[in-house]
């Protein structure tokens, strides 16, 4: 296969993959409950109904919100779980659901500017 021919056929594939999340996030709902507000570091930013973590096993009822994802890989198993930096109000749910889900890695992507940085509240213990 030349390099013209691998070009259109990852153009193809790329297309139908947008295509195809197109659909999925039409038909996708999202947990956009006001009473969640103090929980969410951002206001547009809010779980999938779908494969949304929860504080227990029973599936989103209200009270037991997280605002977090199960993300699957093509077997439909889990990889990870994608979250926001935990609120001073949510690093107990944080910590519930690293334990119960037996979270072997953290990893913490933050917005950083030399002017500005976007405050954290201190989730783990030194030492």
């Amino acid at each position: 296969m030349g390099i013209s021919h691998l070009k259109m056929f990852l153009e193809k594939e790329y297309y139908e993959l947008e295509k195809d999340s197109q659909k999925v996030y039409k038909t996708t709902k999202i947990v956009t409950d006001e009473s969640h507000r103090n929980k969410n570091r951002y206001r547009d930013i809010n779980p999938m109904l779908l494969n949304m973590v929860t504080l227990d096993e029973k599936g989103y009822n209200g009270p037991n919100y997280f605002n977090g994802n199960y993300i699957l890989n093509s077997f439909g198993n889990v990889d990870f779980i994608a979250t926001q930096g935990p609120l001073e109000q949510t690093t107990e749910d944080f910590w519930e659901v690293v334990m119960r889900n037996d979270i072997q890695m953290i990893v913490g992507i933050l917005w950083y500017s030399f002017f500005y940085l976007i405050p954290n509240p201190r989730y783990l213990r030194e030492g």
